[in-house]
């Protein structure tokens, strides 16, 4: 292996590598016995823990994970703690200090100059003195900006006057008196509490708190009313506040219990969250959501056509090492492998401990053996410094199986059993730490896809390929407002494929250069002749990665826009969010040019991919279409419905336009009617057809949500 570092898949921002817990403590302390005692008596108490045994390790700990806590002896070789407390600041802007020494504290503050904001525990200490500053620091902080919603002004002035007499100065209260406006303040600015009437002029009671959490999950909501009962509590509680206060009741010790419970069940259900679904001991996603991650990769490769792969990692001479250096180092092992192989792979990747010393990886997005091998590479260079282990560097390595989905049919137990059956053969060959799966079904199914792809060519030059159109209705009035247009093949043997048989191999290939200008150029003539019916709405297409690749692409849609003779707003671009995350120039600047030239950007199947606010904003994208998977949830109460209704209420907050695909059951549409989605389409409404003027006289003020 090259001694070089293999260039990464895709840039990582290290700070982000691991998310801010309330409940992870980092202790620095040059000896090794002191930082293993601290390490069991805080784990025990519910705390997660890493320690470093310098200086040095902490700050690289520091730029890999974020701290609620931060505690470390003054007198260390090297650097001591009150400079590396300084250090530590910038890059732990919402840590807590704590300074462990034996000087007196009155002395330390008079000649050291430490002012009151950095915590001082004196040695020698109690398990009990330093588990109480540890969960104390960890505990929701009072203070900050509160967005009060009241449409009442007397009320707001007298709550404002009881935040006061409770709080002092601590909070910095904005007024909202609409939900409406609260929501825009919500679009750009972070709370971090909110208080909000029931009784709004714009809003429908306890539909309130539903709107607001869903626009900022991360502030505790206090739900105010001018009367009470415990139905009521307990549906504000169901639909996303912390508590519940009736204004009756209403004074400043009252407001002050109040609020502090709200932040201390806010940071309990965070932490239940956490608990379900992470290793407490490395902070990686736990088995449970390992597979409940892998279950939704499957369903959405196999409805997108793309191929992903899964990885069992096996840490070798796991057990001699946990025998000579002890459990607790052991467990600083496995810590310092969670942490390098999660620096090893994209942000988009998961990486999970599935238990003992073995890890989960899934690969998102990766069709052939050269990019599951890169990711090897990485990993094996992220491993070749040796890891620390009391006060020893020990040397350790991999073992690595590797399975594409595709080459088990999608079946999750079926992948697991082969990348592990694949890692025990690493295990045993000589000199080697990597396999992937291989069996006979895997082999032969390579041979039929070099044969798709010669017929692909051929489909090419016969135009073979053909256009099917799907109506898009709007909710509000029924009236026709889009189409959009859906590529299949129809093969010479009669037989219809589907995108999801042929993109990938297109993709790959760069067939889909030319296919996606003939679509383009095919569904803009298509609207030409619809415009000429009477029609009054737009084409939508999807458009693809590779598209944007080229350096024809803006060509290829004024030119379509061009000879067809219609208005650029009467074409409609689809764009996963993948391709918006590339975040290259080249990706950025076709937008824009489109965007200014009047083409309305649509996000497909949102909700499934990495669904960031900061893209929407960047790209003013004009749509949001919602993900078949939650439609085809959406009548159950399921949690597809919830985001369902969630990409809703983001949609309209933000301005855009929300559609649904994939409606094929009347509950289906009244859900989405009663939701507020803007517009649909699906089975229900009307199947992909190459004629599309049929749609045209269709009356669909007749369906059940009308």
């Amino acid at each position: 292996m090259s001694s070089q570092p293999p260039k990464p898949m895709a840039a990582v921002d290290s700070d982000e590598v691991l998310e801010f817990r309330e409940d992870r403590v980092l202790f620095v302390d040059d000896e090794a016995e002191v930082r293993r005692a601290v390490a069991r008596l805080l784990s025990s108490h519910g705390l997660t823990v890493d320690v470093a045994g310098s200086a040095q390790e902490a700050l690289r700990l520091a730029k890999k994970r974020h701290y609620r806590v931060v505690a470390t002896d003054l007198r260390m070789p090297g650097m001591d703690g009150l400079t590396l407390i300084e250090r530590l600041r910038p890059l732990q802007d919402r840590a807590l200090f704590l300074l462990v020494t034996g000087l007196p504290e009155i002395d330390l503050r008079r000649e050291m100059k430490i002012d009151s904001s950095l915590s001082i525990i004196a040695k020698p200490w109690t398990d009990a003195d330093l588990v109480r500053a540890c969960k104390q620091s960890a505990r929701p902080k009072l203070g900050g900006s509160l967005l009060l919603i009241e449409d009442n002004p007397g009320d707001a002035l007298l709550l404002q006057e009881y935040l006061h007499i409770a709080f002092g100065d601590a909070y910095t209260a904005h007024i909202a008196t609409s939900l409406a406006d609260a929501l825009v303040h919500l679009q750009t600015n972070k709370v971090d509490l909110m208080i909000a009437d029931l009784g709004l002029p714009d809003a429908s009671g306890l539909e309130t708190a539903r709107r607001l959490t869903t626009a900022s999950p991360e502030a505790p909501l206090v739900i105010l009313s001018g009367g009470y009962n415990n139905e009521m509590a307990l549906d504000a509680i169901a639909f996303g506040a912390q508590d519940f206060l009736p204004k009756e009741q209403l004074n400043a010790d009252k407001l002050k219990m109040v609020i502090r419970f709200a932040l201390e069940r806010h940071l309990a259900s965070k932490r239940l969250v956490r608990l379900a679904h992470q290793d407490q001991l490395t902070g990686l996603a736990n088995k449970a959501m390992f597979r409940a991650r892998l279950d939704h990769t499957i369903a959405v490769s196999r409805r997108n056509g793309r191929n992903f792969a899964v990885m069992i990692v096996d840490v070798d001479r796991f057990k001699p090492i946990n025998d000579t250096y002890g459990h607790d180092m052991g467990d600083v092992l496995l810590q310092s492998v969670a942490l390098r192989l999660t620096s090893a792979v994209r942000a988009c990747d998961t990486v999970a401990r599935l238990g003992g010393d073995e890890f989960g990886l899934i690969l998102d997005n990766v069709g052939d053996d050269s990019q599951v091998k890169l990711v090897v590479s990485r990993i094996q260079h992220a491993l070749s410094a040796p890891i620390q282990v009391d006060e020893h560097d020990v040397e350790t390595s991999l073992s690595i199986g590797a399975v594409f989905a595709a080459d088990v049919d999608h079946d999750m137990d079926k992948l697991l059993k082969a990348a592990d059956t694949a890692m025990y053969r690493a295990k045993r060959s000589s000199g080697t730490t990597f396999e992937f799966f291989k069996s006979e079904a895997a082999a032969q199914a390579r041979t039929p896809r070099l044969q798709l792809q010669r017929e692909l060519d051929q489909a090419v030059t016969r135009g073979e390929f053909r256009l099917h159109y799907q109506p898009q209705v709007c909710l509000r009035d029924g009236s026709l407002v889009a189409f959009e247009a859906l590529l299949r093949w129809a093969r010479p043997d009669g037989a219809t494929k589907y995108p999801a048989d042929f993109i990938p191999i297109l993709e790959d290939s760069r067939l889909l250069v030319p296919v996606g200008r003939w679509v383009l150029a095919t569904a803009c003539q298509q609207l030409r002749t619809l415009l000429d019916r009477g029609f009054t709405g737009r084409m939508a297409v999807n458009v693809s990665a590779v598209q944007f690749e080229t350096d024809d692409l803006i060509e290829a849609v004024e030119g379509a826009i061009r000879d067809a003779n219609i208005a650029p707003d009467q074409l409609e671009l689809e764009l996963t969010e993948s391709l918006l995350m590339r975040d290259t120039s080249r990706v950025n600047r076709l937008l824009a040019h489109f965007k200014a030239a009047g083409v309305r950007l649509s996000i497909d199947d949102f909700g499934t991919g990495y669904s960031s606010l900061s893209y929407l904003n960047r790209f003013h994208v004009d749509a949001l279409k919602i993900d078949r998977s939650f439609t085809q949830q959406a009548a159950s109460g399921s949690t597809g419905a919830s985001v369902a209704r969630a990409i809703v209420g983001l949609g309209h907050e933000l301005g855009l336009e929300v559609v649904a695909e994939g409606v094929e059951e009347p509950d289906q549409l009244r859900f989405l009617a009663d939701s507020g989605c803007d517009v649909v389409q699906g089975y229900l409404l009307g199947r992909p057809d190459p004629d599309c003027e049929k749609f045209l006289a269709k009356d669909y003020r007749l369906l059940p949500a009308h």
